[in-house]
């Protein structure tokens, strides 16, 4: 959740706000809108979040902390500051994101007994949101590390 306040939308919000945005540098003539690049990196958001909650209930079990490496590697992509890489990036944060959610409440459906089920869930939703708590709090501080002043 830290990954995903901080940099999605988080710090891209201040990547690209000014009114068009050049898809790869040096090539204005291929610029588009800045909320059409929003508009862009939220279906990415979306889908993002979906296949990684879908494909957590699929996939082999994994500890949580292989998933981070996802929303890490999709911050480091959105931190080039490409336009035409943003989709990507956002995809990539919120499938980890994904991934971790679902893995983690697959793992407490199968060893938590029923009667706990509700009250391990929701216990593992509040420890999440320190993270989206400490992401949203450091968004200044990050944006000036990536964008400056």
């Amino acid at each position: 959740m830290f990954v995903l306040a901080a940099f999605s939308p988080g710090v891209t919000l201040y990547i690209w706000d000014q009114k068009t945005v050049a898809l790869w540098e040096g090539h204005e003539f291929r610029s588009r809108r800045t909320p059409s690049l929003r508009c862009t990196t939220g279906l990415a958001d979306m889908l993002g979040g979906l296949c990684g909650r879908v494909l957590s209930y699929r996939l082999q079990a994994r500890h949580p902390l292989v998933y981070a490496t996802l929303s890490v590697a999709g911050a480091i992509t959105l931190l080039t500051k490409v336009p035409l890489l943003a989709p990507l990036g956002v995809f990539t944060v919120l499938m980890g994101d994904g991934l971790i959610y679902g893995s983690i409440a697959r793992r407490i459906d199968e060893i938590v007994p029923k009667q706990f089920n509700l009250i391990a869930i929701s216990f593992w939703l509040f420890i999440g949101d320190f993270g989206s708590v400490a992401g949203s709090n450091l968004i200044c501080y990050i944006r000036l590390w990536v964008v400056g002043s």
